[in-house]
């Protein structure tokens, strides 16, 4: 744990050097539409199980570095809320709640429009991840209720993945859908090796 908050120092001083050689600073959250993927959740669904979507929050401080007058570098530092719900119907249902912070770097192409205010853009880029805490609980239908956490074993240390955003601006507002996906194994078990997150985000931002 104290070599996850390390980390986590450095990505904030990171962030802060970057805000300093940017225009504008924003915040970002809004809500995660979050679940897991892969070939794990593939051989589940086959046994009849249903992995189904969790809702989580997603909170974040973003830097903006202008590259040209429609391309900007931006980067972010964020706390995202992951997880899944799998569910075999009239039996149980385990929820897999996951915090991950996050530090997720795109390109943004903005597309200014003549005489608005208002500014669609798209972008995409990758990220960095670590699972920060992670929890479980089990609705048995049948038996007694149970939950617990993950060791940091269980866990993967690190998570790369991808990002694809859309969105528009207005003066110093953003209204954000983004693909959050990532490309490396949530869990660092033999037996869930192939357990992706899977995120859809709608994101609201103040640039400051």
């Amino acid at each position: 744990m104290k070599t996850k908050v390390s980390l986590l120092i450095v990505f904030a001083l990171l962030l802060f050097a970057g805000l300093q050689a940017q225009s504008k600073g924003a915040l970002i959250g809004g809500l995660n539409l979050a679940n897991f993927s892969g070939e794990d959740m593939e051989d589940l669904e086959d046994s009849g199980f249903d992995v189904n979507n969790k809702m989580g929050a997603h909170v974040g401080i973003i830097g903006t570095i202008p590259l040209s007058k429609v391309f900007d570098l931006r980067g972010e530092l964020a706390l995202s809320m992951n997880g899944s719900k799998i569910e075999l119907k009239d039996v149980t249902t385990m929820t897999h709640s996951m915090f991950v912070a996050q530090l997720p770097v795109s390109i943004i192409f903005n597309i200014p429009l003549p005489k608005s205010k208002i500014i669609p853009y798209v972008g995409g880029g990758a990220s960095l991840g670590m699972p920060v805490y992670s929890h479980w609980y089990m609705d048995n239908k049948h038996l007694p209720d149970d939950d617990g956490e993950y060791d940091d074993d269980e866990l993967s240390k690190f998570l790369i993945g991808y990002q694809v955003n859309v969105g528009i601006s207005y003066n110093d507002l953003l209204f954000e859908m983004r693909l959050d996906n990532s490309i490396t194994p949530v869990f660092d078990d033999k037996n869930m090796d192939e357990t992706f997150y899977s995120n859809m985000k709608l994101l609201l931002g103040y640039r400051f």
